[in-house]
Order: C-alpha cells, then sequence, then structure tokens
C-alpha cells in the first residue's frame, strides 16, 4: 500500500497524462491531469472502455496497441493528432507492461505527452526547408541564367571581332582598287564601248566600301566595355548611317527621343539592336512609306526601343519563325537577307538582360518594342 500511495502521488504531480488499463480493456486509473483534460470526474472514466470515452477513430489504435502489449509483444508507442473537451493536441504515448509476477502482464501502464508544441515547430521548419528549397532553386535558376548571358555577350564580341577583323582586311585592299581604277578610268575614252561601266564599277566599289564603313562602326575590332553614354547621340548615328538605304527606297525615317536618357551597357550592342529594327522596318516599308524610331525610360527604370513601319505586316505563319538564324521572308539584295538581323538582336537583348516582342495590327505595319535595362553589364 506504502508503494501504491507513492506511485499514485507521482502520477499525481507529473504533468503528463498517466492511466492504466486491464486485461479486460477498462481504465483502471488516470491521473488528474487528464481527467481535466477529459472534463470528466474520475469515477465516469475508471471502470470504462478506452472506446466508452472516445470515438472510435481515437480509440482504436490505443486498444490495439493495449492488446499488443497485453500479449506480451513489449512497450508501444503510438503518436497521433487527438481531440477531446480539453482541446486538440498531438500526443505520443507509450503503454508499458506491468507483470503480473508469473510470466504474463496484469495491466498496461499509459503515459501520454503532449508534444503539440513540437509538431508545430516540425510543421514551422518544414515551411522554411520548403521556403528555403524555392529560394534556393530561384537564385540557382538567376546563376545559370546569368552565365547564359555572360556566354551570349562573349558570342557577339567574338562574333564582332570577327567581323572587324574581316572589314578592316577587305578595306585595305579596296582602298588600293579604287585608288588605281581612279587613275584607269581617266584612260577610258568617252566613247569606248565598255565606257558606260565606269560610273558602275565606281558606284560599286564606293558601296562595298560604305558596307565596311557600316560593319567597323557597328562592331569594333576589340570588345567595348559598358560605358555611359546618350541613347539620342546613338540613335543619331545609326539613323545617319542609313540615310542612304532610305534615300534609295523613299523611305521617311523619323525618331521621336526623350532627351536625356543615359544608360549604361556596351555601345555598339545597341547600334547593332536600333540598325537591324530599323533597316528591317525601312525594307519592309512601301515607297513613301514611314518609319517611326521611339525610345524612352520606363517607369521601371528599362529603356524602351519602339520601331514601327507601314509594311504589310509579318504573316502568322512567319511570326513564330522571324527570331530563326537564316530564316527572312526578304530576297536577297543589296543588303543581304541573310536573315541573321532579328536572330542577332535577340540575341543581344537577351544578353543585356531583356525582352523583344512585336505586334501586327489588323490595318497593317509592324511594331516591334526592346526593353533593356539602363545599366546593363552584360553579364
Amino acid at each position: 500500500k506504502k508503494s501504491e500511495a507513492k506511485y499514485r502521488a507521482l502520477a499525481e504531480s507529473s504533468g503528463d497524462f498517466i492511466f492504466l488499463v486491464g486485461s479486460d480493456l477498462r481504465v483502471g486509473y488516470v491521473n488528474s491531469i487528464a481527467s481535466e483534460y477529459l472534463a470528466l470526474p474520475r469515477a465516469r472514466i475508471e471502470g470504462k472502455r478506452l472506446s466508452d470515452l472516445f470515438p472510435a477513430e481515437y480509440a482504436a489504435p490505443f486498444e490495439g496497441g493495449v492488446r499488443r502489449v497485453l500479449e506480451g509483444r513489449g512497450p508501444v508507442h503510438v503518436e497521433r493528432f487527438f481531440w477531446a473537451a480539453g482541446g486538440a493536441m498531438w500526443m505520443t504515448t507509450t503503454l508499458t507492461p506491468i507483470p503480473d509476477g508469473e510470466g504474463g502482464v496484469r495491466a498496461v501502464l499509459g503515459v501520454s505527452r503532449d508534444i503539440t508544441g513540437l509538431k508545430q515547430a516540425e510543421d514551422e521548419l518544414r515551411r522554411h526547408k520548403d521556403d528555403l528549397e524555392v529560394l534556393v532553386r530561384e537564385r540557382t535558376e538567376r546563376l545559370r541564367a546569368l552565365e547564359r548571358q555572360q556566354v551570349e555577350v562573349e558570342r557577339l564580341a567574338s562574333t564582332g571581332r570577327m567581323a572587324a577583323r574581316i572589314a578592316h582586311e577587305i578595306n585595305n585592299p579596296l582602298a588600293g582598287i579604287r585608288n588605281s581604277f581612279i587613275l584607269v578610268k581617266d584612260a577610258i575614252p568617252s566613247d569606248h564601248q565598255y565606257a558606260r561601266f565606269v560610273p558602275i564599277i565606281l558606284k560599286e566599289i564606293d558601296y562595298i566600301s560604305f558596307f565596311i564603313k557600316q560593319i567597323s562602326t557597328l562592331h569594333p575590332m576589340e570588345t567595348e566595355p559598358p560605358v555611359d553614354f546618350s541613347v539620342e547621340a546613338c540613335a543619331r548615328d545609326v539613323t545617319t548611317l542609313l540615310q542612304r538605304t532610305c534615300q534609295k527606297r523613299r523611305v521617311l525615317l523619323e525618331t521621336e527621343i526623350d532627351e536625356g536618357p543615359q544608360v549604361h551597357l556596351t555601345e555598339s550592342f545597341l547600334r547593332q539592336i536600333l540598325y537591324n529594327l530599323l533597316l528591317n522596318a525601312i525594307e519592309a516599308s512601301p515607297a513613301e512609306g514611314r518609319v517611326l524610331l521611339r525610345m524612352y525610360r520606363s517607369e521601371e527604370a528599362r529603356l524602351v526601343v519602339e520601331v514601327e513601319d507601314q509594311g504589310p505586316g509579318i504573316t502568322p505563319g512567319d511570326r513564330e519563325r522571324i527570331y530563326e538564324p537564316l530564316f527572312s521572308t526578304k530576297d536577297p539584295g543589296e543588303t543581304g537577307g541573310l536573315g541573321l538581323g532579328l536572330f542577332n538582336v535577340r540575341s543581344i537583348v537577351q544578353a543585356l538582360g531583356g525582352a523583344i516582342g512585336f505586334e501586327c495590327p489588323d490595318g497593317g505595319g509592324t511594331k516591334f518594342r526592346v526593353e533593356i535595362p539602363l545599366f546593363a553589364e552584360g553579364r
């Protein structure tokens, strides 16, 4: 009796729920804290089966555990969400056999502990882990995007340097050819049967020289570092290069450029974007047509470039392919029509962390829109 009183006192002082279940699956004892949680006096708990006190979904796991312990299959641990009059909580319960002195089990001691706080901490940790994984994926994808941009920038720079070297190698002998021909042409009488080819040859030499100058301007031989410059001055240089093409095709080129937009990027990249978009628009426009270049700073601190033409627009079948390399809807002619212009433009824009798109109104014409950061390192 002294031992029983001692153990009962320990049970009553515990903060855990402590109970005894006999071999008949009836509750023989519950401590005060368990009685309070169930909001039932001990007299209404003791002598009852677990199935009499709890709904079947709660009672079944505990009764099953008690049976296993009574059958001598060792201590059993049960962890589950639990609800009673005292509120909802997560509980972990250990069911331990009480020997009968003859090798059997006469009762089962149950100790239940509230682990709601632990479960909440685990859920919080799991949420943080999920958030961290999402953040890591986003950062990893961003790093990969930056690496792709850097590779694209290096590829574009390498292509530009190669084009500039080729232009330089062609320009020197071309200058010699021109100077030599100027000396030769004066020796050809005006009534000679081939005299009519003299101005044609000189015109073609001048065009090749003009074309080489365009390449040299758009593709410097050395890689340019990003610098601060005025987009208005850059646009003026490009439109000047295209004046001859506009005059030949009788197309009016107009500009609407906000004063003061300054950018920090590789200037030759912006020149290539403007040159290719404007050249495409000029070639798509009918005689007496109008091409508009609009440049301004957006509210998101990005440089917006818009090029509108009055051509026939892009057919639905071609819209999915216009950025493909070597795809062109133009006939090869004075400007080539190789299908690399828009491919290069999109490559540059993506390398600078920007975006490109276009729209074709029902009434005809096409408007290309490019957005690039005002301060793009091309990393």
